[in-house]
């Protein structure tokens, strides 16, 4: 039995999500993919929950995500979709952070994720440059948490886990 997180990380200049896993707490994983020289800009956790089979829960979202699968880790989806994938799987949300004032889009003609102001109008595809229209946002919004976990700290979270386990 191996527990530990299954996260949802963008990256501002990627228009993909990265739904991977870890024993460590997330945010410290960021900090590891962000520090590498071929990276323009910091990845940032939108999402993170506790499983108890961290492994098969990552291969079931991975699963899940087929058609959206660009290459190992990586979708070119909207952050919600994976989200709502990994909260229907029933582990503990430990993190929630859909960066707000943004929308994601998906190109009609590449059906890749691009990420903008929320409002703006029109746009261009980051990949193939093909005007980008309006697409209403998902309706599988994410549950709230059965528990405040935002109060407190990565540190705390992974500690407690790891003790409980």
């Amino acid at each position: 039995m191996s527990a530990g997180f299954v996260y949802v990380m963008t990256n501002p200049c990627l228009s993909i999500i990265k739904v991977g896993c870890s024993t460590k707490v997330p945010t410290f994983r960021a900090e590891e993919l962000s520090q590498v020289t071929g990276v323009p800009d910091a990845f940032e956790v939108v999402y993170y929950a506790h499983f108890n089979e961290m492994f098969k829960a990552e291969k079931e979202a991975h699963y899940q995500l087929r058609h959206w699968h660009y290459k190992k880790e990586f979708f070119s989806c909207s952050p919600q979709n994976a989200i709502s994938i990994l909260e229907n799987m029933g582990g503990i949300r430990c993190h929630l952070s859909v960066p707000l004032g943004f929308e994601y889009v998906i190109c009609p003609t590449c059906n890749k994720s691009n990420r903008r102001a929320q409002g703006r109008k029109g746009g261009n595809c980051g990949s193939c440059h093909s005007p980008l229209e309006i697409k209403e946002p998902d309706q599988n919004k994410p549950r709230k948490a059965k528990f405040p976990f935002a109060i407190f700290s990565p540190r705390f979270i992974h500690w407690f886990l790891l003790r409980r386990s």
